[in-house]
């Protein structure tokens, strides 16, 4: 009983989910119809987190097949890569997009890829990334 005393003050409280802990990180990710209609129905859809600014290993990363656009995910602490930090332990992140054709996670000639976008994870907002351009 003082267990469930003690925990419902804390989910009680109003909040508005305005960072990532409390809400993740909302991304929607569209295709340019122009590049839908070359598409294969082989490619794999890589959303990477990083570091602002960094390159490397991401800290989050889905893996999804490059279909039945556009697609809503979110990520949370539990997409980490390396389990134990936050998100939020990061004050901006970069989220990219891309098809790889050939299904490998390294970018090739012909893979389709969207704009990077940054988020600064004191004030979340939903992530719309358009993939609508093709790595030479």
């Amino acid at each position: 009983p003082a267990i469930a005393e003690t925990a419902e003050p804390e989910t009680a409280e109003p909040a508005a989910p305005t960072t990532v802990t409390e809400a993740g990180i909302p991304v929607t990710v569209g295709i340019a119809d122009d590049i839908s209609a070359t598409l294969q129905g082989n490619g794999i859809l890589f959303v990477f987190i990083h570091p602002s600014g960094t390159r490397g290993m991401p800290l989050a990363v889905k893996r999804l097949p490059a279909t039945g656009f556009p697609i809503n995910l979110n990520f949370t602490d539990a997409d980490l890569l390396q389990p134990g930090g936050s998100l939020q332990n990061f004050e901006k992140l970069d989220i990219s997009a891309r098809i790889s054709m050939s299904g490998g996670v390294v970018p090739t000639s012909g893979d389709i890829q969207a704009d990077l976008v940054t988020l600064d994870t004191s004030a979340v907002s939903k992530i719309a990334l358009n993939l609508n351009q093709r790595v030479p």
